[in-house]
């Protein structure tokens, strides 16, 4: 009988710390997703300093687009959160961002800000959304994929060219080139995209936030 209690009463503690892990999660997950809802604001806001004297991004800005941010780190309570801009190879600002990673759930939130829009890039698993103000535009996988929600059978996929560069491609056709990191982690070019083909008015935003992408993110990924 008391073999049958001590077991009885193994097993309802088993239970309880399985149930009491899986409501932490739960809790801590909710706790996250607000947190994250309310620094939107937070950072929209901590980029206005960085506004004036943005310039617009187009087809040309996207061809002289630098790979090197100028950046900060920046406090936030007990917290730190990366700030800064990307630029043109001739020093023209054209994106001002931060960047924050929430260690409790290993969730990244990326704002970025041009001189007409604001954009939002939130991991979710191994992939990330995209949200041009609130609202879900696409989906950018770890291998550059860029799936687009209002239309679910256009998509940009990258193919590797060489060991230096991407080739992306939009519906069959090439699209650019972009420039990957050597094996020190830098870059052998001081621009973002190498080479244009069949461009299109329209692919200036993807393209954009793909750059983002590679730039901001995809380093914080390999390390």
């Amino acid at each position: 009988m008391v073999r049958f209690l001590i077991v009885l009463l193994i097993v309802f503690a088993t239970m309880f710390f399985i149930l009491y892990q899986f409501a932490s999660f739960l809790l801590g997950t909710k706790s996250v997703k607000r947190r994250i809802e309310k620094d939107k604001q937070f950072f929209f806001n901590a980029l206005d300093d960085l506004m004036d004297g943005l310039v617009e991004v187009d087809h040309d800005e996207l061809k002289i687009m630098a790979v090197s941010p100028v950046s900060k780190s920046v406090n936030q309570g007990v917290s730190t959160f990366e700030k800064g801009v990307l630029s043109t190879i001739y020093q023209e600002p054209i994106v001002a961002y931060t960047s924050k990673l929430y260690n409790t759930s290993n969730t990244l939130l990326l704002t970025a800000r041009t001189s007409d829009n604001v954009y939002y890039i939130k991991s979710e698993g191994e992939s990330f959304k995209v949200f041009r103000k609130d609202r879900l535009i696409g989906t950018i996988s770890d291998d550059y994929q860029f799936d687009i929600v209002e239309q679910p059978d256009d998509r940009i996929l990258a193919e590797k060219h060489g060991s230096k560069s991407l080739c992306l491609k939009r519906k069959g056709k090439e699209v650019a080139y972009l420039n990957l990191r050597n094996e020190k982690g830098g870059f052998d070019s001081d621009r973002v995209f190498s080479l244009f083909h069949d461009f299109e008015s329209g692919n200036e935003e993807k393209l954009l936030l793909l750059a983002i992408f590679h730039i901001l993110i995809k380093p914080k990924l390999v390390l």
